[in-house]
Order: C-alpha cells, then structure tokens, then sequence
C-alpha cells in the first residue's frame, strides 16, 4: 500500500457485519470483550485462517478494525488441581 493510501474504517448495523463475515468469509466469532468504555471488541476467525477484528460503539454501529490472515489461535494451559 502506497503512504498516500489511506484506509476507511467500514461500519454497519452490527447483523449486517456478522451475515457478510460468515457468508462473504465463513468468520464466525471466538473471542469478545468489553472496553473499559462499554466498547464490544470481537475476533472473527475462518478455517482457511482468515481473519477480522470488529468494534461495536454502545447503540451505535460495528466497525472493521483489522482483517487479515494467517490466524493462529492459541492453545490455552490449563492449570490447578483436576476435578
């Protein structure tokens, strides 16, 4: 990308984002927080290891943070005592 290129932050009604990520994608959700300012934060991931990041203002609409691919997930430690 050239440095005179700027990118556009795309947003929509938050169904919309989800419907054109699972069909256009196949990116279904596996991860969301909530911001200390009530912002939703969500990780959308692929099989074919595609991926997009989404921010969700409080009432308002859902914006593409990032996409890329090469997604890894991580496998988490489990640690304690077993039940």
């Amino acid at each position: 990308m050239s440095s005179t290129a700027k990118a556009e932050m795309l947003c929509a009604e938050r169904e919309n984002v989800i419907q054109g990520l699972e069909r256009g994608y196949a990116e279904i959700p596996i991860a969301r927080g909530l911001a200390a300012n009530g912002v939703l934060i969500e990780v959308f991931t692929s099989p074919a290891g595609t991926f997009t990041i989404v921010m969700t203002q409080p009432g308002g609409p859902s914006c593409l943070l990032i996409v890329g691919d090469h997604w890894n997930g991580l496998v988490t430690k489990v640690t304690g005592n077993p039940i």
